[in-house]
């Protein structure tokens, strides 16, 4: 398999990652927008925290 094939098709997965992870923010912007306002209070959130904060949206 030469370069230009294997920079392709990993190129082709990263753009299909970017495609999915914009769909997910967008189809989950209030519960997005809540934890990073969440985020801007705290700065940092530990694993109980963050499950916590997670359950409540």
């Amino acid at each position: 398999m030469q370069r230009r094939d294997i920079a392709g098709r990993v190129n082709a997965r990263l753009e299909a990652a970017y495609v999915a992870a914009r769909e997910l923010i967008q189809n989950h912007r209030s519960e997005v927008e809540k934890l990073a306002n969440l985020l801007s209070v705290t700065s940092t959130l530990e694993r109980p925290e963050l499950a916590e904060a997670v359950r409540k949206i």
